[in-house]
């Protein structure tokens, strides 16, 4: 097979673009989509987009906040690598039946949630990582059908726990070295 050419980059409003492109793989991984076992890891919040729901969503054009989290520890379990991986989860603050969600989600992160608070999600990405560090346990969604579409099996997120609560151990049984932390998350 013949080495692609490249001759250079394309501007933000050219229509076209050309079909061969140089990329050197020396030095990426090839990515697993295979969902990771479930149990704990430790995370850290690394993203959030703002979304609306679609008109025949369940809660028709409502503010979504699609948050990312991607997996600290441990870092290889039942010989899949893990460090690195992501998983998301939707926040709706418009929503009252998802607010129980968020709270665990805020709680975790060590914002006071007894009571009324702003929903910020840009104060919570200009915190430290230590900061932005969570448990969260994993679980797996089976593939699925929806009408003429399916779904491949993917981790869900089915709980929430302070960093603190973050023993090492996750879901490998080795020993990985636990986050610190303390003081007040409150922006």
């Amino acid at each position: 097979m013949t080495e692609p050419n490249f001759d250079g980059p394309m501007g933000a409003d050219d229509e076209e673009f050309d079909n061969e492109f140089r990329i050197d793989f020396t030095n990426v991984k090839a990515r697993n989509f295979d969902p990771v076992p479930t149990g704990k890891y430790l995370c850290a919040v690394t993203d959030y987009e703002r979304r609306m729901t679609g008109e025949s969503a369940k809660n028709p054009n409502q503010p979504m906040f699609n948050f990312e989290f991607t997996i600290q520890q441990p870092e290889k379990v039942k010989e899949m690598d893990t460090a690195e991986r992501k998983v998301w989860n939707n926040f709706m603050p418009t929503i009252e039946s998802t607010h129980g969600i968020l709270k665990s989600f805020l709680g975790a992160l060590g914002f006071d949630v007894s009571g009324a608070l702003t929903f910020k999600p840009d104060a919570i990405m200009q915190l430290d990582l230590e900061e932005r560090l969570l448990v969260l346990k994993l679980g797996i969604q089976p593939q699925r059908k929806v009408g003429d579409k399916t779904y491949e099996a993917s981790n869900k997120i089915t709980g929430y726990y302070h960093r603190n609560t973050w023993t090492g151990t996750g879901v490998s049984g080795g020993n990985v070295a636990a986050a610190g932390g303390g003081g007040s998350l409150l922006p």
